[in-house]
C-alpha cells in the first residue's frame, strides 16, 4: 500500500518493521542468534568432497561457508585433499 503523506509512509514502514521483529527466531545458541553452517569439504553427504560439485550442492543448501582442506603441492599447487598426506 502507498500513502502520499510523509506521515503515511512512515506509518507503513513501521507496521513493516513490527512485523519483521514479531517473526524474529530465537535460535538455542550461546548468544541466541543464528548458527553458521559450514559446508566442510562441501556437501560430502550428497556427493564425493572435494569436488566442485559438492562446493555447489553445499551452497545450493544454504552453507554460509565451504571449507576445503587445502595442501600444497611439491610444486606449489593448491590442491584439496582430506589428508596432507593425499598429495
Amino acid at each position: 500500500m502507498i500513502f502520499i503523506t510523509a506521515g503515511g509512509v512512515a506509518l507503513a514502514a513501521s507496521t513493516a518493521a513490527q512485523l519483521t521483529a514479531q517473526r524474529r527466531v530465537q535460535w538455542r545458541t550461546l548468544d541466541g542468534k543464528q548458527p553458521l553452517v559450514l559446508g566442510h569439504r562441501g556437501a560430502c553427504g550428497y556427493l564425493p568432497e572435494h569436488t566442485i560439485e559438492s562446493y555447489r550442492r553445499a551452497i545450493e543448501l544454504g552453507a554460509d561457508f565451504v571449507e576445503p582442506d587445502l595442501v600444497t603441492t611439491k610444486d606449489g599447487h593448491l590442491n584439496c585433499a582430506a589428508r596432507a598426506d593425499d598429495r
